[in-house]
């Protein structure tokens, strides 16, 4: 079962790129794509999970979508049978998203 874990993201560009490293670092084991959907950040998000995060797909909005129609656009972009979103804050303690992800299948 893949899981598509949903981030949407404005102005937040350290704690995003914290939650990153979280998902990177601790779930390895679990079929994943990560999306960041980027609000139209000023504060240099998008370039720097492009560049430090290069395996997560990044969607630039364009525009300050908000967060139900950012959700709503990595969700459409998503594959996976289970579809997460997470706030950008979000660090993952180790297996926390397995045991999430064994508890939804």
């Amino acid at each position: 079962m893949k899981a598509s874990w949903i981030i949407v993201s404005y102005n937040t560009k350290d704690v995003t790129l914290d939650c990153l490293k979280s998902l990177q670092d601790h779930e390895t084991t679990i079929d994943q794509e990560v999306i960041v959907v980027d609000n139209d950040s000023k504060d240099g998000s998008p370039d720097a999970i492009a560049e430090k995060h290069p395996w997560v797909h990044l969607i630039r909005s364009g525009g300050n979508l908000g967060f139900a129609k950012g959700s709503n656009l990595g969700m459409a972009a998503s594959t996976g049978d289970l579809v997460i979103l997470l706030n950008p804050d979000t660090v993952v303690h180790p297996g926390a998203l397995r045991r999430l992800v064994d508890f939804l299948s």
